[in-house]
């Protein structure tokens, strides 16, 4: 089965991310649920902490 072109995709709090790619294989490289930066959604940063990571995101995201 043929993999999806490569992609980098995000959502910010209270959103929802889907990815289609119709009958192509999706391979998950990595994920995070946490802020890496500022510049990805900066709304209501505040003194939000930064490089925040969930060593359990990837996982989660390859079941759904």
């Amino acid at each position: 089965m043929k993999r999806c072109a490569a992609l980098l995709a995000y959502a910010c709090d209270n959103t929802t991310l889907s990815i289609d790619c119709h009958d192509k294989l999706i391979h998950v490289i990595n994920a995070n649920y946490g802020r890496l930066g500022t510049q990805l959604c900066p709304q209501n940063i505040g003194a939000a902490k930064i490089e925040c990571v969930n060593s359990e995101a990837r996982r989660v995201v390859k079941q759904t």
